[in-house]
């Protein structure tokens, strides 16, 4: 028997699932719920775990304790063929012998499909992934982005409850990879089947997930959308991988309703918080680049204590400007400006340096932690 896909919210669901390989714990007692329909990306660097986890839930790997649930029911002990799953890999594996129709046709042919019935669903598969009239194709005689498609077809073709993904994406150059983003996105939309997509790249997860984890040294840090992850991240680790940040060591000093006043050094921010934050606890501000307010200095202060820093570099990066300031207290913040916004400020210029206290957010772990993610990348 094969699972079908369930009734309830959820069509996959780990809970407290762990897999050891010897002594190296290479996924630390996860649990995740994956919606029906959900483009659902595991998202972090390398040896994360995240591909061990999609293999788990293929059936590849076993895991070591825990249970994972594919339409409500629990298939620790059911092979990949008979889990209602199939596998993209980054290498294809498609078969250079076998023209375009027949490769998609291939695992219906196994499970010995008719061939009336064949033909309807491998031409429904073509006109979907855009490949109509390239049934008589030879693999060799496609580009790596029709070769992507190919191997899309082929796995949707079999009706999976469940498509995993594991960095298709990987081998191709950069403007084929987004016009493929793109693409893979429009097709699950249409066909509304779960994808669950593994990715080291957090542009290439942002732009095609509905929610996504971020992973860790096995374990879990957040699960969001894309903007709860960057505008809230919890942890400095989740702020410095998904895209740039500046981080500051400060101590909070008192809360009044949601604003907290954090001195960093001598310095005093104000930062917006919706949890309760102890008098005297240390605590790590984040606040991304292009969230920080820059002006001349001549201009003079603004709200929220700003700093009258002093800009030490300016880097041109095609769209944008980055400012590099160090502050009155010797904290050294990056600011992000769009190309041809403003007047370019100079190195050795006095400015100003603000930003609103929405703009921050306060979060967990060490600045050390932030480092690590940075290092992984």
């Amino acid at each position: 028997m094969t699972i079908q896909p369930g009734a309830g919210e959820f069509e996959v669901v780990l809970e407290q699932v762990s897999k050891l390989f010897g002594p190296t714990v290479a996924v630390d007692e996860i649990s995740l719920s994956i919606r029906r329909g959900e483009f659902f990306s595991l998202l972090g660097p390398s040896g994360c775990g995240k591909s061990t986890t999609l293999r788990m839930i293929s059936g590849f790997e076993r895991p070591t304790a825990g249970q994972i649930k594919i339409g409500g029911q629990v298939v620790n002990d059911i092979p990949p063929h008979r889990r209602g799953t199939n596998m993209v890999f980054q290498q294809l594996a498609l078969f250079p012998h076998l023209n375009v129709q027949d490769n998609i046709a291939f695992g219906l042919r196994i499970k010995r499909v008719a061939r009336s019935e064949i033909r309807k669903r491998v031409a429904g598969m073509l006109e979907l992934v855009g490949l109509a009239g390239y049934e008589k194709r030879w693999i060799a005689q496609l580009s790596g982005g029709q070769q992507q498609r190919v191997a899309i077809a082929r796995a949707l073709v079999n009706e999976p409850a469940v498509l995993l993904l594991d960095e298709p994406l990987g081998a191709l150059d950069l403007k084929l990879r987004h016009q493929m983003q793109r693409e893979l996105k429009a097709i699950q939309n249409r066909v509304g089947t779960t994808f669950i997509y593994v990715t080291h790249d957090q542009g290439e997860a942002l732009a095609m997930s509905d929610r996504m984890a971020v992973m860790n040294l096995g374990r879990i840090e957040q699960v969001g959308s894309g903007p709860d992850l960057y505008l809230r991240p919890l942890t400095t680790f989740v702020a410095s991988f998904i895209g740039e940040t500046n981080l500051l060591a400060g101590r909070a000093e008192g809360q009044d309703g949601e604003l907290v006043t954090v001195a960093v050094g001598e310095d005093r921010l104000l930062i917006r918080s919706r949890q309760p934050v102890a008098v005297g606890q240390e605590v790590t501000v984040s606040v991304r680049p292009e969230r920080l307010k820059l002006s001349s200095a001549e201009g003079g202060g603004t709200a929220n204590g700003a700093w009258r820093s002093r800009l030490t570099e300016v880097s041109f990066l095609g769209n944008t400007i980055r400012y590099e300031v160090e502050t009155p207290g010797g904290q050294k913040l990056h600011v992000d400006r769009l190309a041809g916004s403003e007047a370019t400020l100079q190195p050795g210029q006095e400015v100003l340096l603000n930003w609103d206290p929405d703009a921050a957010v306060l979060v967990g772990g060490r600045i050390e932690d932030a480092a690590v993610a940075e290092d992984l990348e």
